[in-house]
Order: structure tokens, then sequence, then C-alpha cells
């Protein structure tokens, strides 16, 4: 009959051996998941980064539109207020129908430049909420990336099958028990 040395050994020998490669998986994950947890962060970075170069683009683009619409309407209201004076002149005409079509000309650009105005703060807003989003999905993104606490193995649990395997190799092998019962006389 066998010595219960061996099974004990044995039963060592394989919980130490679960507990290392369940370590080494454990540590892998982790290893990759925090990698890849990297990696999105700064795809998502990136990704924000570029979408926010297009808004600032886009941005720049409505301010120049506005601005050079405002230049246009400056420049004809110049010009036809110039050619109606003069044509108004040329023609012996004076006073106040020529002050009544300059004012009106100049109250429809007045009115044009301040819904232009008012467009352009709407465009200028919808641009910011765009911003925000991009922001959002970005938190979003990177939130994603957080993963769950990877699962240690634990030394007590590899003791603990250690300590199983002991007991099982006494209880196999009853002549060699540690735990004689205790003799009542």
């Amino acid at each position: 009959m066998c010595h219960p040395a061996i099974p004990i050994a044995f039963s060592a020998l394989t919980s130490a051996a679960q507990y290392v490669g369940e370590k080494q998986v454990a540590e892998a994950t982790y290893d990759y998941k925090l990698k890849a947890q990297e990696a999105t962060v700064v795809s998502a970075a990136d990704a924000a980064r570029h979408q926010h170069q297009g808004v600032a683009s886009r941005t720049i683009q409505v301010r120049a539109a506005a601005a050079q619409e405002a230049q246009n309407l400056e420049r004809s209201y110049m010009t036809a207020s110039a050619q109606s004076r003069a044509s108004a002149a040329a023609g012996g005409v004076s006073g106040t129908s020529v002050e009544e079509a300059s004012y009106e000309f100049a109250q429809r650009r007045a009115d044009f430049l301040a819904t232009r105005m008012q467009n352009l703060s709407w465009e200028e807003e919808q641009l910011l909420a765009t911003s925000r989003g991009i922001e959002a999905q970005h938190r979003e993104r990177v939130e994603g990336a957080k993963f769950a606490p990877v699962a240690m193995p634990s030394a007590l649990g590899m003791i603990a099958g250690i300590g199983s395997g002991i007991m099982d190799a006494y209880s196999m092998f009853p002549e060699h028990s540690m735990w004689k019962p205790f003799k009542t006389t």
C-alpha cells in the first residue's frame, strides 16, 4: 500500500499549478483589458479632436459668410444711396422724397443685418451644441472603455485545496491518520 505523502504531494502540486495558471491568466486578461482601454481612450480623444476641428472650421466659415454678406450689403447700400442722390440731383429733385428713399433703404439694410446677426447667433448656438455633443460622446466612449476588475486567484483557496488534498489522502489511508480517535477510558 502506498503512503499518503504521494497523494498529498500531487494534491499540493496540482493546487499550486492551478493557482499559478489562474494568476497568469488573470494578469494577462488585466494587461489586455488595460491596453484595450488605453487604445480606446486615445482613439476617442483623436476622434473628438477631429470633430472639434470640423466644428471650429464650420464656425469660422459661418462667421466669414455673415461678414461677407454684411460687407456686400454695405457696398450695395453705399452704391445705391450715392446713385439715387446723384440721379435726384441731376434731375433737379431734392428734399423729402430723396431723404425718404434713403431712410427706407437704410431701414431695410438695418432689418437685414439684424436678421442676419440673429441667424448667425442661431448657427453659432447650433455649432456650440454640436461641440457639447462631441464632448458627451467622448466621455461616453471613455467611460465605456473602463473594464470591471479582474478577479485574481486566491492564495487562501490554494492553501485550502492543499488542506483538502491532505484530508482526502489521510481518509484513503486511515492507518496513517494524523487524527487518531481519542481513547476514552
